[in-house]
């Protein structure tokens, strides 16, 4: 069987979400099937990858774009529009209808599928090099935190509004498309968007096809191409890059990260995950959190603040010095290292550890 896995691109991880289905795979993968980009999921536990050179060269770009003040303002302008007319259409094409028609739903995906071409310039993977010359070079200061602003807004509306949550709008409009073609919502996760489009000519996916892509996929970017292998003997190949990324070594006890906020404090921890499955309980989970616990999250984002305010510190599986976490913590003054990639699996809640920001160390303490 050929290898779904090009183990010699050495694949560095961006992104773990569980609850990532294969719809909203296809809606990454529009972006970054182009830069090789790569998903790996079993049971729509989902893991985004970039081959390290890939992941090294946007780190250069993003230098010398937040320096071009040109450059940057027309991306900036374009991404608030963008912003504003992704809302503006799920509520004239899709919101309180019954029925839809294909130019309704291709007229929301479509932007979906552009998404990711603006958000990605916000994140770690694009901004961090530049927060280097934070300090000593004013344009580029400036624009991080113009960009820094805009990526709260695009987190909000890309992932919370049209992701997250059971009433999310693509859970809206799945919940149409499920009554008007008699398709399962479940179904309708494993479809992509070209097949969504094709119920409207009366195609439906066959359940092996489903069944297959739910249990495990690998989508990856080859020559701006997206390449899909499902089913079980696509496994093999993902639990080889998982173990070698050191992503299932759950039982270590020390964890070591990139330091975003200095400082030392020991605490207990309180696990807190924002994903498709968990979003909707979020609130209920940061009231269970005391005064003084260290937060450990996938990521942060500005619905946290609740428990961010709570928080003596904060580390996240994800992230870089411009990510949510980073930046709140250096507001608040308490530690934080982020870029841990596996501390939820390895924290559990009421575990006393210390966060050693100085050094990006977390590890276990005895009680």
């Amino acid at each position: 069987m050929k290898k779904c896995v090009a183990m010699n691109k050495n694949y560095q991880r961006l992104f773990h979400f569980e609850g990532i289905d294969f719809l909203m795979s296809d809606i990454w993968m529009s972006f970054y099937k182009l830069l090789g980009g790569m998903i790996t999921a079993i049971n729509d536990d989902c893991y985004m990858w970039l081959p390290k050179v890939v992941l090294d060269s946007q780190l250069d770009e993003g230098v010398t774009f937040f320096a071009d003040n040109k450059q940057f303002e027309a991306y900036y302008s374009a991404h608030a529009a963008f912003l504003d007319s992704l809302e503006k259409t799920f509520v004239s094409e899709i919101s309180n209808r019954n029925r839809l028609s294909k130019h309704n739903v291709v007229s929301f995906l479509e932007l979906c599928r552009k998404s990711l071409s603006f958000f990605y310039k916000t994140d770690f993977l694009y901004t961090d090099k530049a927060y280097q010359h934070f300090g000593s070079n004013s344009v580029i200061k400036e624009n991080l935190m113009k960009n820094y602003k805009l990526k709260q807004r695009s987190r909000v509306v890309i992932f919370n509004n049209v992701w997250f949550g059971k009433s999310s709008y693509l859970a809206q409009l799945l919940s149409i498309l499920s009554t008007q073609f008699d398709v399962p919502v479940m179904d309708l996760k494993q479809y992509g968007i070209n097949d969504i489009y094709a119920l409207f000519d009366g195609k439906k996916l066959s359940s092996t096809i489903v069944q297959n892509r739910r249990e495990a996929r690998i989508m990856v970017g080859e020559n701006k191409e997206l390449r899909v292998y499902v089913g079980s003997q696509v496994k093999k190949d993902i639990f080889k890059l998982l173990e070698g990324a050191g992503e299932l070594r759950f039982t270590m006890a020390v964890l070591r990260g990139i330091s975003a906020s200095s400082g030392k404090v020991t605490g207990k921890v309180k696990v807190i995950v924002s994903n498709p499955l968990t979003f909707d309980s979020l609130s209920d989970e940061m009231d269970k959190m005391n005064k003084g616990d260290i937060l450990v999250a996938e990521t942060t984002s500005p619905e946290f603040m609740p428990a961010c305010a709570k928080a003596c510190a904060i580390i996240t599986n994800q992230g870089g010095l411009l990510s949510h976490a980073a930046v709140i913590s250096r507001e608040l003054g308490i530690p934080c290292i982020v870029g841990l990639k596996i501390a939820t699996k390895v924290f559990k809640d009421g575990d006393l550890i210390e966060v050693d920001a100085n050094k990006g160390i977390v590890k276990k303490v005895q009680k």
